[in-house]
């Protein structure tokens, strides 16, 4: 189901706070980050917050060619499909190594 877009905005207490734009009953109402439906009865839930910063220690995957962020329960890798591809190639090319020597 489609979530409503919000605007997020900082409160005057220094909280986070977004406002509904979808729904006129509810488009000047500031809502806490912890509330995730406006007031109107058909509202689907707020989407989340994409202004999130990134961290910017976030390692990538070491797999050429993949940009993916790497996976919570792995060291180097996004997927074991990567790390599979990986795995491959240096077995080849060691094994043409081998036959070039």
């Amino acid at each position: 189901m489609r979530k409503c877009l919000v605007e997020w905005g900082d409160g005057d207490t220094g909280q986070r706070t977004w406002r509904c734009s979808y729904y006129l009953m509810c488009h000047g109402i500031a809502f806490k980050e912890s509330r995730e439906k406006c007031y109107h009865y058909r509202c689907p839930g707020r989407a989340e917050d994409t202004s999130v910063v990134e961290d910017p220690t976030e390692k990538i995957c070491s797999e050429e060619g993949c940009d993916n962020p790497v996976a919570s329960n792995r060291r180097e890798h996004c997927s074991e499909r990567c790390r599979k591809r990986m795995n491959s190639r240096n077995y080849l090319e060691r094994k043409r190594a081998k036959v070039a020597n």
